[in-house]
């Protein structure tokens, strides 16, 4: 939350690329591998509600750790997880 206060437009925009590649880029694998895996019902809905979910509070964690920007990574965070609205129904509309 203390790093949402420091936010740049720089920031925001790179995050925001972030924020939708993630559950873009893990759908885009999810699919073919639940097909190529043979996987169906519960199995393949929770492959792809995984593959869908937003970056994860860890990645800022070690951003913060060794200074990799944790102002940018915050950002993807905070918009991937306002964008898990639209991406979590897709993906379980696709799973099940």
């Amino acid at each position: 939350g203390v790093r949402l206060t420091a936010l740049t437009r720089s920031g925001l925009a790179l995050g925001l690329l972030g924020a939708l590649a993630r559950p873009v880029i893990g759908l885009a694998i999810g699919i073919p591998l639940a097909w190529a895996l043979g996987l169906e019902g519960a199995a393949r809905g929770q492959l792809l509600l995984f593959a869908a979910l937003p970056p994860a509070v860890m990645q800022f964690m070690l951003a913060e750790r060794y200074h990799q920007e944790p102002d940018k990574v915050g950002a993807m965070i905070m918009l991937g997880n306002a964008l898990a609205i639209l991406f979590v129904p897709l993906a379980l509309a696709l799973g099940l």
